[in-house]
């Protein structure tokens, strides 16, 4: 009989970008044979935080979101996603101007995805933020 159970499926992916370049980040998401998996019902959310446990409230005035989906107003946060009509297929964008409003540093981030009312973060890890001359 089996001691432990871990159902914690994301993996670890550490992202590095620079600060006033346009970010995307195109994911290929297979299944357990390495086929496309079928993402037509999926919504994803990407967030890009000071640490794993700052505040979640956009108003909080201390600025620990740094970017996210869920920043849907189109100010300097704002994380956009795609899913192409081919399986399989996610791309998340941050504009070269929004991520120039990014200091460089190091955070962390999570990717869930959501079908019906199951979420799963699929990915997380660090997110650095390399500075950058010529912004």
């Amino acid at each position: 009989m089996a001691n432990s159970i871990n159902l914690d499926v994301s993996q670890r992916v550490d992202i590095t970008c620079r600060k006033g370049d346009s970010f995307e980040l195109d994911l290929d998401i297979t299944d357990e044979s390495g086929n496309a998996k079928d993402i037509s019902s999926y919504s994803f959310k990407m967030e890009v935080r000071k640490t794993d446990t700052s505040n979640t409230a956009y108003a909080d005035g201390d600025n620990t979101i740094i970017l996210s989906t869920e920043d849907g107003d189109g100010d300097s946060k704002e994380i956009t996603y795609t899913t192409p009509t081919d399986r399989g297929d996610v791309t998340f964008n941050v504009t070269a101007t929004n991520m120039s409003g990014v200091e460089a540093g190091l955070y962390v981030y999570d990717i869930e995805a959501k079908t019906g009312t199951n979420v799963t973060t699929w990915l997380h890890g660090l997110f650095k933020v390399n500075e950058d001359v010529t912004v």
